[in-house]
């Protein structure tokens, strides 16, 4: 295990190298379903895909695509055809060296690739990207963003080194949902690769949404490697990762991540020699059932930061970030046989003020009886208390008789929603909202 993490770590802190490791890929003997596709491949030709088997590069160009497994094999799928490629293909959404904007989508449901791109290969444009996640093996990366630094065309084609807001390798948005799939090595089963919501090389990424709720990688990144990415934000409810940061080298903007689930050895606040824009920050919560091992400064950005935690959710905590984050608990409201989880700031109190904007109230055939300390009912809480640790509290609710005009001025301002009992909606919801100030 240790051994295990320092190869990660060290990965990590040179950020994959990643034109470096992206490229590393062995030359198979070309499989194809469609042996004219690959024959005529013309990777400028707007919505027909492409299979360049001599680069092992796989173009979208536009077309939406599903990548699969079948008998051991690695298929992409799209509305008119299907192409049997080898596991180290590099899948592209979008186009190489034509500029056409395009909307590219690739899903991944299984089988194996090297690397995926939201966007192009150099000179692209891709206005919506759309990379989905949901199993299968990586032994590169997935990014939301293009490639401008993967490879050379020629010797007189050098790759783009000018400003990255005005990089040829350009995609607007990037939406990356990842819900499964592991990362690997070439050669062992160890994760080592990353999730990226921007671009390689200098690139351009307009603006970044990450989610990921599962799956096992080394790497997850709010924004890109290199170039330039625009707003970005990063979601984590599940998965198992080794390091979690807002960027890895190049400019940013503001940049937030949420972590609210899954086990991570280690977050970052700030990043390896990337650059907030000026003016610009980055934010980073860490809630509820999230497990971290280690939450550390890293040198670059941290003067950017601003970090809120749950004390239970977190194991290590550098010094440094103890004095100024946010301290986080959490109020567990139990309701008929509901949980919901709040995180506010450690010391702080629910004022009237603060009830109101923390959560709504919505009354429609239940009502509020109280907020008790035991689930028997048997004692009032004290919702004007100060919260120093994580508190659970019971929230009695009853049925209005009248439910055709339920009175509910008097509770316009109560802690906990109540909705009519649907099947699946339930009776209790509570609207989620971290405090970051007492």
């Amino acid at each position: 295990m240790k051994g295990k993490e320092k190869k990660v770590k060290k990965l990590t802190k040179l950020g994959l190298c990643l034109w470096c490791g992206l490229v590393v890929a062995i030359m198979p003997t070309v499989m194809a379903e469609d042996n004219d596709a690959v024959a005529t491949c013309d990777t400028t030709e707007v919505g027909k895909p492409c299979y360049d088997s001599a680069k092992q590069n796989f173009f979208a160009n536009g077309k939406a695509i599903t990548i699969t497994e079948k008998d051991g094999n690695t298929i992409i799928s799209w509305d008119g055809g299907s192409q049997k490629v080898d596991a180290s293909v590099n899948v592209f959404g979008g186009m190489h060296d034509n500029d056409t904007a395009v909307t590219s989508n690739i899903t991944m449901n299984g089988g194996q690739v090297h690397n995926i791109f939201g966007g192009g290969l150099h000179k692209s444009h891709v206005t919506t990207a759309n990379v989905t996640v949901t199993g299968g093996k990586l032994t590169g990366s997935i990014l939301g963003g293009g490639a401008s630094s993967f490879e050379t065309d020629t010797d007189s084609n050098p790759w783009y080194s000018g400003d990255p807001k005005a990089s040829p390798t350009k995609v607007d948005v990037a939406y990356v949902t990842v819900t499964g799939g592991t990362g690997l090595t070439p050669s062992s089963s160890d994760p080592s690769s990353a999730i990226y919501g921007g671009g390689e090389g200098i690139s351009y990424t307009g603006e970044t949404h990450v989610t990921v709720t599962g799956g096992e990688f080394a790497l997850v990144v709010a924004a890109g490697v290199n170039g330039y990415t625009g707003p970005s934000e990063l979601k984590i409810t599940g998965g198992e990762f080794t390091d979690v940061q807002h960027g890895m080298r190049g400019t940013i903007e503001d940049s937030n991540i949420e972590i609210t689930g899954g086990t991570i050895t280690t977050v970052w606040v700030g990043m390896p020699t990337a650059t907030f824009v000026e003016g610009n920050t980055a934010t980073l919560s860490i809630e509820e059932n999230a497990k971290v091992n280690e939450l550390k400064y890293e040198a670059s950005g941290k003067d950017n930061a601003s970090v809120a935690y749950v004390e239970s959710a977190v194991t290590t905590v550098n010094e440094d970030i103890k004095s100024n984050a946010v301290v986080l608990v959490n109020l567990t409201f139990h309701c008929l046989d509901e949980d919901e989880v709040v995180s506010i700031a450690k010391g702080s109190k629910l004022t009237a003020d603060g009830i109101a904007e923390l959560l709504s109230i919505v009354a429609d055939g239940y009502k509020v009886d109280g907020y008790y300390i035991d689930a028997d009912y048997t004692e009032e809480f004290d919702l004007t208390q100060t919260f120093d640790n994580d508190t659970d509290i019971y929230v009695k609710v009853s049925k209005i008789e009248d439910a055709a005009n339920p009175d509910t001025s008097d509770i316009n301002v109560l802690l906990l929603s109540v909705i009519v009992a649907t099947g699946i909606a339930g009776v209790c919801y509570v609207k989620k909202q971290a405090i970051a100030k007492n």
